[in-house]
């Protein structure tokens, strides 16, 4: 049985959208359906626009704020912790916070559009358009065990 891929837009995906989170350049999703509540996980790296001005310069901006930040802190770790494990454990986190507060600021609303639209393609297998109303829902179990059994056949 061959798939057919459904090309959903966002506005089609977001009544799906149970959680979204920025984790380390990507952003991982929870779909839900509406119909049973099952909650499907799914993760896309961000979608920035590299082709764009804008999509290259919020990722030069994002770059300087990080290390703007990072320098004067490291610095003031190194000198009220020493250069032990202590401050390079601190300077590890600081590092972690910097780059995930910098990164929620960098995603803008098309990027997340487009990510979710992504980590949405990853999952769509699972999914289909209702004939009725032209809404997603998910697949029926049987039709959802089919596809498990074809992945499973698949070579390679």
């Amino acid at each position: 049985m061959a798939s057919t891929t459904l090309a959903p837009s966002y506005d089609q995906i977001a009544p799906l959208l149970h959680a979204v989170d920025v984790k380390r350049g990507a952003l991982a999703c929870k779909f839900r359906c509406p119909r049973n509540g099952v909650v499907v996980e799914a993760t896309a790296p961000l979608q920035h626009d590299q082709t764009s001005l804008s999509g290259r310069s919020v990722q030069r901006v994002r770059t300087g704020l990080i290390q703007a930040t990072l320098r004067p802190l490291r610095r003031t770790l190194a000198r009220h912790l020493g250069r032990g494990p202590l401050s390079r454990i601190a300077a590890d986190l600081v590092t972690d916070v910097a780059a995930t507060a910098t990164e929620k600021i960098a995603v803008t609303s098309d990027v997340r559009e487009r990510t979710i639209v992504a980590a949405f393609r990853s999952v769509e297998d699972r999914f289909e358009i209702s004939p009725d109303s032209g809404e997603l829902k998910m697949k029926e179990p049987s039709m959802l065990q089919t596809i498990s059994m074809e992945r499973e056949s698949v070579p390679g």
